[in-house]
């Protein structure tokens, strides 16, 4: 294993695998939100329960 940059780059290197994921979980999350808008579904808030 390689100590180049010590751990602050480790701890970088583990945000920028992990950005991937993030964009795709906040990609569908958009999606979702989009569709279900189009269609005028009917979304329950905390107050309507």
């Amino acid at each position: 294993m390689s100590t180049f940059g010590g751990l602050p780059t480790r701890i970088l290197y583990v945000f920028v695998g992990l950005s991937p994921f993030l964009l795709l979980v906040t990609g569908i999350d958009m999606y979702w939100h989009r569709k279900r808008h189009k269609t005028n579904l009917p979304t329950k808030t905390f107050a309507q329960k």
